[in-house]
């Protein structure tokens, strides 16, 4: 088999894995576990702990140590006026509490805005007084003209939800259960326009834009990455499967993804352009390149082509896995998904087998994944 490491295709390569399958099996493990070693920490993409953030110079992990850190710039509040309002923000906004730091500083930012206007109208500061459906109806009102509809609408629904999480009598409704019926991740790409999008990337202006296109394109249909996750990707996190041929896992922190062989020899070209540092981003070890690559409405693509974005990138990749053989705990544990939830917003568009039942079999035991007939109690 070809043992020959994408980071540099030569066929000097260390990453050559010899002896038995179990030796073989046993060095590609403690290659990922040595990869993972290598690859600075404030660099990896955790799924269960936010991206910190500096807040007035602190570094925050939490939304908690945000809450703390934070201050209005002078430019917008007064000292004076801060520490008038400075109780109210911070315990409305603890009630409030968000999921990572970056959305509760956001909702730091209008709560302020919103505190800073009732005080400057001589409302008595009271969180029950305040925050109430009337108050903040008439707060996103004196906003029309200064502020984008969408912007407004955002601004009404972060006081909404601070109002009831800070308020009691204040009359807020609370939202009753998600009742659509409609799965929430996009659909995945059509076949034509998976082709667009390829021949798009052929055509971008210049060689550093096809390549960047060329290369999310890979990575997002080829494993389903996430935004951080692809923008820090480098080659020595690409590995050769030690016993099966041609493929190739992705070694990130939290779980090894098998590429879809449809995108290997794009992501063997990749490696090969980019030996060392991040696939996308060079070899700098700044944590802040790419980020402008993360917008991919900068890309030139057909008007006749939907929008690329990073979230139908991803479902077009779990459609594909679940569409074939992979089983729904494989598909969560290369997908790093952690609730069920999660796996269910893809299962809408995957098809079902209908043509002579062809699942039926499957699911009575008849024919194994991988071939052949297991009875039950036989399974290996």
């Amino acid at each position: 088999m070809n043992s020959v490491h994408p980071k540099t295709l030569s066929t000097e390569t260390p990453h050559c894995f010899s002896g038995t399958p179990d030796d073989r099996v046993t060095a590609f493990h403690n290659e990922v576990a040595r990869v993972r070693s290598q690859v600075a920490p404030e660099l990896l993409f955790h799924p269960d702990r936010p991206k910190p953030i500096a807040v007035g110079g602190v570094v925050c992990h939490t939304s908690a140590e945000v809450i703390a850190a934070y201050e209005p710039t002078r430019r917008t509040c007064t000292a004076g006026e801060w520490k008038r309002i400075e109780s109210l923000v911070r315990e409305s906004v603890r009630l409030a509490i968000t999921n990572g730091p970056t959305t509760t500083q956001k909702r730091l930012k209008v709560v302020t805005a919103f505190s800073l206007w009732c005080l400057r109208l001589d409302v008595p500061l009271s969180a029950e007084l305040i925050f109430t459906p009337a108050r903040v109806e008439q707060y996103v009102a004196s906003l029309r003209g200064t502020r984008s509809d969408r912007s407004r609408r955002e601004v009404r629904s972060e006081l909404s939800s601070v109002g009831r999480a800070a308020t009691t009598r204040a009359g807020w409704a609370h939202p009753g259960p998600n009742l659509r019926e409609h799965p929430t991740a996009c659909p995945p790409y059509t076949s034509g326009e998976l082709k667009g999008f390829w021949a798009a990337a052929g055509a971008q202006s210049t060689a550093r834009r096809r390549e960047i296109l060329t290369s999310v394109l890979t990575l997002g249909l080829g494993a389903g990455l996430r935004p951080t996750e692809m923008l820090e990707l480098r080659g020595e996190q690409v590995l050769e499967h030690p016993l099966h041929d041609n493929l190739l896992v992705l070694a990130l922190v939290d779980r090894l993804v098998p590429v879809r062989r449809d995108v290997s020899d794009s992501l063997r070209l990749l490696c090969r352009a980019r030996p060392v540092g991040r696939l996308l981003g060079g070899s700098s070890t700044a944590p802040s390149v790419s980020r402008g690559w993360k917008d991919l409405s900068t890309f030139a693509l057909p008007a006749s082509l939907p929008p690329l974005t990073w979230m139908r990138l991803r479902t077009t990749w779990a459609v594909k896995c679940l569409s074939g053989e992979v089983t729904i705990a494989e598909f969560a544990a290369m997908a790093g998904l952690h609730h069920s939830s999660a796996v269910s917003n893809y299962l809408a568009y995957v098809p079902v087998r209908s043509q002579h039942d062809a699942w039926m079999p499957l699911a009575a035991g008849m024919r194994s994944r991988r071939g052949g007939s297991q009875p039950d109690g036989q399974i290996g």
